[in-house]
């Protein structure tokens, strides 16, 4: 399995409106995808900042994503809430509980 882990900055005030975009339009678009396991939403609401782990099957599925361009798509649809550019990285999963 692999993850990508997403942070990123938000706007002041803008947590209710990311938090509805996640739950009504990412997290369903990303349970449509072949081989997504997980979407995990984080905030430090302290901070204002946010992280978002995605796990998936395989590398092939999670590169899949970025190859056609869904994940740039499901970035536009929270890009006028950020106040940073989003930092990625990709993971292997070696152990769960």
């Amino acid at each position: 399995m692999f993850a990508r882990v997403s942070t990123f900055q938000y706007q002041r005030g803008a947590l209710d409106e990311l938090t509805q975009l996640f739950n009504e339009a990412i997290i369903p678009a990303n349970r449509a995808r072949v081989g997504h396991l997980r979407t995990y939403f984080l905030v430090d609401s302290a901070a204002e900042q946010a992280m978002v782990i995605t796990v998936w099957e395989s590398h092939a599925a999670l590169a899949d994503g970025e190859r056609d361009g869904f994940y740039q798509a499901q970035v536009g649809k929270v890009q006028h809430l950020l106040a940073s550019g989003v930092a990625r990285h990709v993971y292997e999963l070696k152990a769960q509980s």
